[in-house]
């Protein structure tokens, strides 16, 4: 048999916070999680994040060009006025309300000032 163990050799300094927010990490505890459990897996899960979101953006600043070179792409209109032919015969059925209220809302996210935590 062979074990192989990961050693952790670095450590990320303690961080201030705010007794509501230590209070909100705490309540969301798994049964003998630690404080170093989660923020080790906070940590690792915002990296991924930021790595995957990082690899998005470069896609879609190299898109114009691959687009460019390959010939392969539908104008921006052509795409609008499908889909507002998709909206209006889902109208025509019935689907989708007749009014023109077509706005969309963006929500921000929650913050932690919008959990109690008592």
């Amino acid at each position: 048999m062979h074990y192989t163990f990961s050693m952790k050799s670095a450590s990320i300094r303690s961080v201030r916070v705010e007794p509501r927010l230590c209070a909100a990490v705490e309540s969301l505890f798994s049964d003998g999680e630690t404080v170093s459990e989660f923020v080790e897996a906070s940590v690792g899960a915002a990296v991924l994040r930021r790595r995957n979101q990082a690899g998005f953006i470069a896609g879609g600043l190299r898109s114009p060009d691959d687009v460019h070179h390959s010939g392969d792409y539908v104008k921006a209109d052509t795409v609008s006025r499908k889909l507002q032919r998709t909206l209006d015969a889902a109208r025509i059925k019935g689907l989708v309300p007749l009014d023109r209220s077509d706005q969309v809302h963006v929500l921000a996210p929650p913050t932690i000032e919008d959990s109690q935590v008592d």
